[in-house]
């Protein structure tokens, strides 16, 4: 695998950022050509115009690493010399008996190099296939010698003579290629970017609970200390007069009921103002004065709502500097009993 993590999201980090180590450096016991780890490299880019943009530009790049290794081979190591082909046929004729007539190539020293040397019938696919397989089971100098002669080293030229001689296994080749290296990294882009977008939504959402949680929690405690405020107030009568207090999503304040003065009303918004994190005070409290309560009372008594009237000339007897209020009390109290002795005689 290109990485490894020890969480998901760690993995994730690594496909979209991460640097991928070189095959050939990664697994050094392979022998990989570093030609053939720079194509896989570059199958495996993240941005997409950097990777093999045809099929073709693939199968160029795997026919540049295919020859370039053919061709190494050729030149390549040739310190054990094998004997040449007139003396080991000299050797056998003298001191082996007769080779069989359907005797199999034997490998030469190239195989020490990962890549196994075969006649120019044999496809140059096959022939590194059997170069790995052979890996374990390399001939020495005795019985190379004791042996039918191998075949000398392919070259270039006949590298590429057998690829479009024998195209069929060559596409086999590739085919593999495509499906090992292209395919899965893009499958798990896809896997990654579901992934991806499952883990956003869900921070999302819980970034959205958290946030309406902590403005409901907000409300609650600017309400809790206003109705504090209002409870601990210097004066009696603002105390005992029960102001309602809401407060809104944007913070701002509202103050609802009945007051007995002006200052009563000044003072409670001025407390509700100086709590924390209240942006607006929207005051609609209703002073209810000696003289409002008066002007309230003989409009009731005008109207023949006598009961009414009782009550606001009750409450204005509160102030002990309005002296009316007990004639206008009197006068209430008078005008309801004579409306029910009426009431009485029709009966």
């Amino acid at each position: 695998m290109p990485f490894d993590a020890d969480t998901t999201y760690a993995l994730m980090l690594q496909h979209l950022q991460g640097t991928i180590r070189p095959p050939h450096e990664l697994k050094p016991e392979l022998h990989i050509p570093e030609a053939l780890s720079q194509v896989i490299l570059k199958a495996m880019e993240k941005s997409r115009e950097q990777r093999f943009q045809t099929a073709e530009d693939l199968i160029e790049a795997l026919d540049q690493v295919t020859n370039a290794t053919a061709a190494k081979v050729a030149v390549g190591d040739r310190t054990p010399e094998l004997p040449t082909q007139a003396s080991a046929t000299s050797a056998t004729a003298t001191e082996l008996p007769p080779a069989p007539t359907a005797a199999k190539p034997v490998p030469t020293t190239a195989a020490a190099n990962g890549v196994l040397a075969h006649p120019a019938s044999e496809p140059p696919a096959q022939a590194v296939l059997a170069s790995v397989a052979a890996t374990d089971s390399l001939p020495t100098r005795e019985t190379a010698a004791s042996s039918e002669p191998a075949s000398a080293p392919i070259a270039p030229s006949s590298v590429q003579s057998s690829v479009q001689s024998n195209p069929s296994a060559g596409s086999q080749v590739l085919n593999s290629a495509v499906q090992q290296v292209l395919l899965p990294p893009r499958s798990l882009n896809t896997k990654l970017f579901l992934r991806l977008v499952v883990v956003g939504l869900a921070a999302v959402l819980v970034a959205g609970a958290g946030y309406l949680k902590y403005r409901s929690v907000r409300r609650v405690n600017i309400e809790r200390a206003v109705a504090e405020k209002l409870q601990a107030a210097p004066s009696q009568t603002l105390r005992q007069a029960g102001v309602r207090v809401f407060v809104s999503e944007q913070r701002e304040v509202t103050l609802d009921g009945k007051v007995r003065a002006v200052e009563d009303s000044v003072l409670a918004a001025s407390l509700a103002g100086s709590v924390s994190g209240v942006a607006h005070v929207n005051n609609r409290l209703v002073v209810e004065s000696s003289d409002w309560l008066i002007n309230r009372g003989l409009t009731f008594l005008d109207a023949g709502d006598y009961p009414s009237a009782i009550d606001c000339f009750r409450k204005a007897l509160a102030d002990p500097n309005n002296k009316g209020a007990l004639e206008l009390l009197e006068r209430a109290k008078r005008a309801q009993l004579t409306e029910e002795e009426l009431l009485k005689n029709r009966q």
